[in-house]
């Protein structure tokens, strides 16, 4: 939450302005947050219901990231120009080092390839989370530099798998 601003008038939540990162749940909190005054109660069962809704709101918003990771998390990464014929691999190295260092790799480590890059194949091993990035070359070009940048929400060491494919 970027700002969360309430407004208190004789112990009764008046107001609620939100403006957020996750417009979607917010909005909906916003939303029902306005109809506290269909809770017939007194004021602090009133803010009981609506802090608990907020938590929540909440824990939905934590639940769809983590499905999302869980789907998603491994961030492998998939870059041909053919998925069916990829070419002949050329290079592949298994990388693992802690979370505190930066991955960067360079295939080949000095010169070019003979052959242009068809496929690039990025694999997360453990599902950490973290996105590669193309820095310099790529498909189509005689090499390629990535780079796996630092991701301090997960407490795994690196172990990523790095395959490259030419045109035959």
């Amino acid at each position: 939450i970027s700002h969360l601003y309430i407004k208190y008038r004789r112990g009764i939540l008046n107001r609620v302005q939100l403006t957020v990162d996750y417009p979607f749940f917010f909005n909906l909190l916003f939303y029902l947050s306005h109809y506290y005054r269909y809770f017939q109660f007194n004021p602090k069962i009133k803010m009981l219901k609506i802090v608990g809704l907020c938590f929540l709101v909440v824990i939905m918003a934590l639940g769809v990231q983590s499905m999302y990771l869980e789907k998603y998390g491994g961030r492998d990464f998939y870059f041909c120009a053919d998925q069916k014929n990829p070419g002949k691999l050329v290079a592949h190295e298994t990388i693992k080092k802690p979370k505190v260092e930066l991955i960067d790799v360079r295939i080949p480590e000095s010169g070019v390839l003979e052959n242009k890059i068809s496929c690039i194949l990025v694999v997360d091993n453990k599902g950490s989370g973290c996105d590669p990035l193309i820095v310099r070359g790529g498909l189509g070009s005689e090499f390629v530099e990535i780079s796996v940048p630092r991701d301090s929400l997960h407490l795994d060491d690196y172990d990523y798998s790095f395959s490259v494919y030419v045109t035959e």
